[in-house]
């Protein structure tokens, strides 16, 4: 975000992502890998063969958090933007 370099938000291509996670909470990795943040989970859509969207995990935080395309957010709490603290 231009006006909050603190800040960031996660997509895949077009698709914003919703942590699902129900307050602001800190990501540590370097802003310019994004790897650092988050990782594929590829072995949901393996397992339960689902026509879902792309869904993601934290990696290296202290809490996982749950990564899904926006527009699945049903009953859920979410967070779009999390604060990012360089590794």
């Amino acid at each position: 975000m231009p006006d909050r370099p603190d800040l960031a938000a996660f997509m895949n291509g077009p698709v914003v992502l919703a942590g699902l996670y129900p307050r602001e909470k800190a990501l540590k990795g370097n802003r310019n890998k994004p790897e650092t943040f988050l990782t594929p989970c590829f072995e949901y859509k393996r397992i339960h063969r689902s026509d879902r969207g792309p869904q993601f995990r934290t990696v290296g935080q202290v809490e996982t958090i749950k990564f899904i395309p926006l527009y699945e957010v049903e009953d859920e709490p979410y967070t779009l933007y999390f604060p990012i603290e360089n590794d």
